[in-house]
């Protein structure tokens, strides 16, 4: 278990060096410099100062050579656009809203949708299965941008039940936390309701029948308990993929979070930012994949028997 442990350690560190090699390059490319595309361009001389006050005019691979020392101090950097402040600035101005929006839907969505799916389940091939199938691929394949306009123009303005946009109340977080919601609902519905069918063609299922144990103890101790393990595997994409925010949910709904300020530090050529923002999702997802995967070594002796210890 220490050494699957050390290796997929070992395989995220890899894995991030590489992406950050492969985001520098890209952003470096982007056409335009924050002093060519801002709101108050720089010309001449003073544009020239500070591309060589920030070392842009040194070679890519020596440019990239300094970011990955400070990245390793864990230093992301400055803002170009607002140079008081650090990345580490700008993320933590977006990230409250971000996380909360984020918190509430994980409350939401992954409760609701176990529940759909052990109800699905338990009632496989009825009216009620096929509507809640049919509602959670709905959530799964329908864009959360065009489910937010939806909600904007039939809740907020048809309806005037809510705010359209804006932050800092209750009733602000209604619409974007329906919005964002629905994918992560209808993943863990199906999931769920996946597992729950495989779970009950199972062996000790069989077994604990014939020994005469009634449904529900069948259903909650011996069914619900092993389906639950798979899911596990879920959390890796769902938790960073919400904590980190949606660009089209945030500006759909004016929230000041993280996907509004990585929208604004493209447009402002803001690459410090842009890289930081990168960054800090690909080791999220990397982190929580990892911490996933080995949950779900723990939790499953069949998969801790086929790795080794």
């Amino acid at each position: 278990m220490t050494g699957y442990i050390l290796g997929r350690l070992l395989g995220l560190f890899f894995s991030v060096l590489a992406i950050s090699l492969i985001l520098f390059l890209a952003v470096r490319w982007l056409p335009g410099t924050p002093w060519i595309e801002g709101e108050i361009p720089l010309t001449g001389s003073a544009r020239d100062n500070m591309i060589r006050k920030y070392g842009l005019d040194e070679p890519v691979w020596k440019q990239y050579a300094k970011y990955l020392w400070n990245l390793a101090h864990l230093d992301l950097g400055n803002s170009y656009i607002y140079k008081t402040d650090s990345v580490w600035k700008t993320i933590a101005r977006g990230w409250p809203a971000t996380a909360k929006i984020g918190t509430i839907t994980l409350l939401v969505s992954i409760p609701l949708g176990i529940i759909i799916g052990v109800a699905a389940s338990l009632k496989q091939n009825s009216i009620f299965d096929y509507a809640m199938t049919l509602t959670a691929t709905a959530g799964i394949t329908v864009p959360n941008f065009a489910v937010a306009v939806w909600l904007v123009l039939f809740v907020a303005i048809y309806l005037d039940l809510t705010p359209t946009q804006g932050w800092g109340t209750w009733q602000h977080m209604i619409l974007p936390v329906i919005a964002y919601s629905l994918a992560p609902l209808g993943l863990v519905a199906r999931f769920t309701r996946v597992s729950m069918l495989e779970a009950m063609r199972s062996d000790y299922v069989r077994t604990a029948r014939a020994k005469g144990l009634n449904e529900p103890t069948i259903v909650v101790r011996h069914i619900f308990k092993n389906a639950l393990i798979p899911i596990i595997t879920l959390f890796g994409p769902l938790l960073p993929n919400l904590m980190t925010g949606s660009i089209f949910i945030e500006q759909t709904f004016a929230i000041p979070g993280l996907g509004r300020h990585f929208v604004t530090s493209i447009f402002d050529r803001d690459y410090p930012v842009i890289l930081g923002m990168f960054m800090l999702v690909a080791v999220l997802f990397g982190l929580t994949y990892v911490i996933s995967d080995i949950l779900y070594t723990w939790a499953d002796p069949r998969v801790r028997l086929t790795r080794g210890p």
